[in-house]
């Protein structure tokens, strides 16, 4: 049975606020005003019973448009991801509220997602960050990254017939990684448990499950409607899906997955390591370059050093941005 937006607005803000601190300051103010007592001690402090409930109204708004335009674009091939610009859902909701067409409240979506060259360039930072913990997965995931990389500079170029099946590629072989190979993105309509979880917010019911609806439907028959098919673009059955649309959804989801892939990464780095110290704590063995098998303490110390590299080069990448605009 579909959730409300009321019920979604709550699962969504569990996913942001795990440990329930903002909830529970929510609660606290909303009690504060509504108590006679409460709105006295706050008129003699700079913060005015207005302002409260300002703020208050901002974080109902947020969680609304948040929820609502999970339910409305999902379906539609647009993952939810925490990357989201809020004002762009904001405004999209808002010409789809004034004019009644999903259709041109999609076209404000390509626009917020193109409108600046970083917004899209996560997929790749945050893809090279993924593995870090594991020096297998590490490797993994900068070799899909440098594949996104290319993604990206063909959908700047306008060349969307490689940007998508480059990244469509990349989405499958990620979710295998995080599944030990026992699922993709695309295969098998039935079981899609492993897409849905209770953490992230790509991982909502109706999050991740609803994409791998939309780009995981077969097509049988040839033909150009400009679908985003993963079936029908890889097999040659959907000839017209070379847009700027689908190219966007395309990376728009493969952030959406690196965000659920992100506890999955931890856990699987966490479960490598226990089984690698247990095998090796103490050795002086070597492996076939010569590095120690007993590796206590380089994946933590590499994992720092990565996080140095990525945050450089996206400051670097920030500044030259702003430089060139």
């Amino acid at each position: 049975m579909p959730r409300s937006e009321v019920e979604l607005m709550a699962d969504i803000l569990s996913r942001y606020d795990q440990d329930g601190n903002l909830r529970e300051m929510v609660a606290g103010f909303e009690a504060l005003i509504g108590n006679p007592l409460g709105r006295l001690i706050l008129s003699m402090t700079p913060v005015k019973v207005p302002q409260v409930k300002d703020l208050l109204e901002q974080q109902r708004r947020l969680l609304l448009s948040g929820a609502r335009s999970v339910l409305l674009f999902a379906p539609r091939g647009w993952a939810p991801c925490g990357l989201t610009p809020q004002s762009m859902l904001e405004e999209a909701l808002e010409v789809y509220d004034r004019a009644g067409s999903i259709d041109e409240a999609e076209a404000v979506l390509v626009e917020g997602w193109n409108q600046s060259a970083i917004s899209l360039r996560f997929c790749e930072t945050r893809l090279r960050g993924l593995g870090m913990a594991d020096e297998e997965l590490g490797q993994l995931c900068r070799a899909r990254a440098e594949l996104v990389e290319k993604a990206l500079k063909h959908h700047q170029a306008g060349a969307y017939e490689a940007s998508v099946p480059i990244v469509l590629a990349q989405i499958d072989g990620l979710v295998r990684d995080m599944t030990d190979g026992v699922h993709g993105f695309f295969s098998g309509l039935g079981d899609r448990s492993h897409l849905r979880d209770a953490t992230t917010v790509p991982g909502v019911d109706e999050g991740l499950d609803a994409l791998q609806r939309y780009f995981g439907a077969r097509q049988d028959i040839t033909s150009s409607t400009g679908a985003a098919s993963r079936h029908g673009i890889l097999h040659g059955r959907e000839l017209g899906y070379d847009t700027k649309t689908n190219s966007t959804k395309a990376l728009v989801l493969l952030l959406a997955v690196i965000e659920w892939a992100v506890p999955r990464a931890r856990e699987i780095a966490e479960r490598r390591k226990t089984e690698r110290e247990a095998r090796w704590a103490g050795s002086n063995e070597l492996d076939e370059r010569g590095a120690r098998l007993d590796r206590r303490g380089f994946s933590e110390m590499r994992a720092e050093l990565r996080t140095v590299h990525i945050r450089q080069i996206a400051e670097y990448r920030r500044t030259t941005v702003t430089r060139r605009t």
